[in-house]
């Protein structure tokens, strides 16, 4: 993800709000700026007694991840369900090249959306307005 999670940081911090971003690896601390960074060593099997403790410190009402099926966010969003607390998941775009989805509860095969095609066919087309075509130039 790069630096994506790190903007996302800056952005709600503009915003007025509180951030912590959990690294997991080099990559992670790499990109996470000093003051968000929580590092996180322990196992899979740690992972949720490590939120509840963090979430004594910060309270937090939201965790934010990229996918919903690695060990960690797995433990992440049942911990968060048991909480209800808003578990939010990015995953590379469903409906545009180079684009990344965010959704509320999981993605893939845990997303919300509607999965049949026909409800897709069903809605309305929104009205596209043309753009003039470019006129070449002579040079």
């Amino acid at each position: 993800m790069g630096p994506c999670f790190s903007r996302l940081a800056s952005w709600l911090q503009s915003s007025h709000r509180e951030v912590k971003q959990v690294c997991f690896n080099a990559g992670d601390a790499w990109y996470a700026a000093k003051e968000t960074a929580l590092h996180y060593t322990g196992s899979v099997k740690n992972f949720a007694f490590w939120l509840r403790e963090l979430h004594k410190t910060y309270a937090f009402d939201t965790i934010v991840c990229f996918g919903d099926c690695r060990p960690m966010h797995i433990e992440a969003k049942k911990w968060a369900r048991s909480k209800s607390i808003d578990f939010l998941a990015f995953e590379e775009g469903y409906f545009r090249p180079y684009y990344i989805t965010l959704e509320k509860g999981g993605v893939n095969a845990f997303s919300s959306m509607p999965i049949d095609a026909k409800y897709y066919r069903e809605q309305p087309l929104p009205e596209v307005k043309t753009p003039t075509p470019w006129k070449p130039q002579r040079l």
